[in-house]
């Protein structure tokens, strides 16, 4: 890192740093998996149960019930998950749980970024996980985003895509989700290339391929009608 940075530069480095993890893995979630980080934490959080309420989904994800609402909508359409009324008793009440098609999707699904960050949370001290806490309040504060509602899953746009391929760039559909075309993908399944660089000089050939791969992805950030993302 050149000398000529301020503290402050290298701040906001690190904050870049943070973002471009974040974006880079949650396009790449979509581009081989045909999923967000939201969307496999509700197919696993079934496999775990067998079967939830919505509710209890909300409760167990800290995703607030409309988010909740929409994956399940788009899990349901993609035929990974089935929802059904509930017992005699509570006709109101809806169960839903995977399918198939769904329990083979969790199977397949790679770590979550958010995964590999709180394992190695875990291993920090507790008086250091409270200091890191405090700044990054602190940052959200100073970013004018402390009062932005958020769940705790590392991810970019919208809770959950409309199709399992890559939205092309600019192309939006009513309700402002990305509309699909074909995709190829380019990372192997349950591999990511390292995201630390950030000069072309300093990344390999694969890494150079899923960058522009990547680029053409448009995920939109509309905050309207959903929680925004961390």
């Amino acid at each position: 890192m050149p000398d000529s940075l301020t503290t402050a530069d290298q701040i906001l480095i690190a904050l870049r740093q943070v973002t471009q993890a974040i974006d880079l893995y949650s396009r790449y979630l979509l581009v081989e998996h045909g999923l967000t980080g939201p969307q496999i934490g509700v197919l696993r959080h079934l496999d775990r149960s067998s079967s939830a309420t919505p509710g209890e989904l909300s409760d167990a994800l800290h995703i607030t019930p409309p988010t909740i609402v929409g994956i399940l909508n788009r899990l349901e359409e993609r035929g990974l998950l089935t929802r059904e009324r509930g017992s005699r008793t509570d006709r109101r009440s809806v169960v839903v749980r995977l399918t198939t098609a769904g329990s083979e999707a969790v199977a397949k699904s790679p770590p979550l970024l958010r995964d590999r960050f709180l394992e190695q949370l875990a291993q920090m001290p507790t008086w250091e996980q409270t200091q890191m806490l405090a700044t990054l309040q602190r940052v959200a504060h100073l970013m004018q985003a402390d009062e932005i509602s958020a769940e705790p899953f590392l991810h970019r746009g919208p809770a959950a895509p409309a199709s399992t391929a890559m939205p092309a760039t600019g192309q939006q559909n009513a309700t402002g989700e990305p509309t699909a075309i074909a995709a190829t993908s380019p990372v192997p399944r349950h591999e990511f290339p390292s995201v630390a660089s950030t000069t072309a000089a300093e990344l390999t050939t694969r890494e150079l391929a899923v960058r522009d791969a990547i680029a053409s992805l448009a995920i939109s950030e509309q905050l309207s009608g959903c929680d925004p993302p961390l």
